[in-house]
């Protein structure tokens, strides 16, 4: 049995499988599936009503409606779902298999993602090949400023959308214009804000491009959850903790770490187009920013240092590895977590793990 909790999770969707259908100003209509709570969540973007099908070991459920429809996961159970999303006429629009793992679990995070480099949809075959549970985006989604940019971002992930659960930690591009906002929402409607356990590990995304206050207070509910049963959290965010790149002079976003620490073990960012690792204290820091986007430099490709903060005393940097490189990062969790960095060009880049126990 799926050994997790899903606690408050405010739409985690994913983009299924589809014969993606066209607007006339060539916006995509998409199914999602999320879960929230004890339920796996269905969001449809058309706005006639629909019917969604499930089929596992040859039984059958069905649900009908319009905009969000829900199943509640007990009935679904772990294993593999096949799912259907259907008109009312029995027209098929979108269909997909996802994994509800009972064991080890498996994922994939890549950020920054841009189609000018012709490196994204190498990368996106890594993470095929890699067939993960769910897909984790740390945000930037999209760049340029050109009309197809969200439509042609979301062919190339398609395959991806189809059989992973995928969530996404919002950047700085996805707000750069009203019609991106807009954008956003239409597509990953629940903002970025997310939370689920698995096993005795929570999975917290935070939207830190929205109003401080409001971040801040979903953190801290968040944190509140995992902190109450001793569950090591594995967080989700755009910007870094400490930023590796060449433009940021080595820094620590002290606001975050204090939010955060200790009870956060793992952090995945992007924003920093390389691919790093530091270690902050107990704080293990993965840079997954090179999805495509123009690459950065690194200010430093390793070393270590001591730095004294207000009320936060000594804090440790070590910065492990810093690598200019278009990169994703591919995860097993089971007790703990192993990961390795792989490049479309070069292979694996980095490889480490992370003890919670």
């Amino acid at each position: 049995m799926f050994a997790l909790s899903w606690l408050r999770i405010p739409i985690i969707f994913l983009i299924l499988s589809a014969p993606l259908l066209f607007c006339s100003d060539e916006e995509i209509e998409i199914c999602s599936v999320s879960i929230m709570g004890d339920k796996i969540v269905f969001y449809i973007s058309f706005p006639d009503e629909v019917c969604v099908l499930l089929n596992r070991d040859e039984r059958g459920i069905k649900r009908c409606g319009a905009g969000i429809l829900e199943i509640d996961l007990d009935v679904v159970g772990s294993g593999k779902l096949h799912y259907e999303v259907q008109r009312v006429n029995k027209t098929k629009i979108c269909e997909g298999n996802l994994s509800i793992p009972s064991g080890s679990l498996r994922f994939a995070v890549i950020g920054d993602t841009s189609y000018k480099t012709g490196f994204l949809k190498k990368l996106v075959d890594k993470i095929l090949n890699f067939s993960p549970d769910m897909v984790f985006h740390v945000g930037d989604f999209q760049y340029e400023t050109r009309k197809d940019r969200w439509s042609r971002l979301l062919k190339i992930f398609q395959p991806l959308f189809s059989d992973s659960f995928f969530f996404i930690s919002p950047g700085n591009h996805e707000y750069e214009s009203y019609e991106d906002i807009v954008k956003l929402n239409k597509y990953f409607p629940y903002e970025g804000f997310f939370r689920f356990e698995w096993g005795e590990v929570a999975f917290v995304g935070i939207n830190l491009e929205v109003e401080r206050d409001r971040w801040e207070t979903k953190l801290k509910e968040y944190i509140g959850l995992a902190k109450q049963k001793n569950f090591p959290v594995i967080l989700f965010v755009h910007r870094p903790v400490f930023s590796l790149s060449k433009w940021s002079a080595l820094e620590l976003r002290q606001d975050l770490f204090r939010a955060i620490y200790p009870y956060a073990k793992v952090v995945f960012a992007g924003h920093n187009h390389i691919y790093g690792r530091v270690q902050i204290n107990e704080l293990s820091q993965i840079t997954s920013g090179g999805g495509g986007a123009t690459l950065y430099g690194c200010a430093r490709r390793e070393g270590e240092f001591t730095r004294e903060y207000d009320g936060l005393g000594e804090v440790k940097i070590k910065i492990v590895k810093c690598v200019e490189d278009f990169n994703t990062v591919l995860c097993e969790l089971n007790r703990n977590l192993s990961c390795r960095a792989v490049s479309p060009t070069r292979g694996v880049i980095d490889d480490f793990s992370v003890e919670f126990k």
